[in-house]
């Protein structure tokens, strides 16, 4: 998750509701999707450095989960595909050889 994904996050949970599906004015404290977007966008561009910093290394960290969530899946596929490859060879050896017809 990039920084600015995770401080959208945050903000929309913070009270920024979302109307979605409607094409009526919004009530109070409610603003359709494409406002919030320009919003948040608005009020991460003029965080400092220093409050992004948070959501810097909030994205590392999800990066790096990321990574090793995807490490961890990419070798039990390996290791699957490895043990379905064994298993093929093991049935076609317990097979009898086909008899020859003249």
């Amino acid at each position: 998750m990039s920084q600015n994904n995770a401080f959208h996050r945050k903000k929309r949970g913070d009270g920024l509701e979302v109307q979605t599906m409607q094409r009526k004015k919004p009530p109070h404290r409610k603003i359709d999707f494409s406002t919030l977007g320009k919003t948040i966008g608005s009020k991460w561009k003029s965080l400092s450095h220093e409050a992004r910093a948070k959501y810097e290394l909030q994205s590392k960290a999800d990066k790096i989960r990321y990574e090793n969530e995807k490490a961890a899946y990419n070798s039990n596929c390996m290791n699957e595909c490895h043990q379905n490859q064994h298993e093929q060879k093991t049935d076609s050896e317990m097979m009898p050889a086909p008899k020859a017809t003249k």
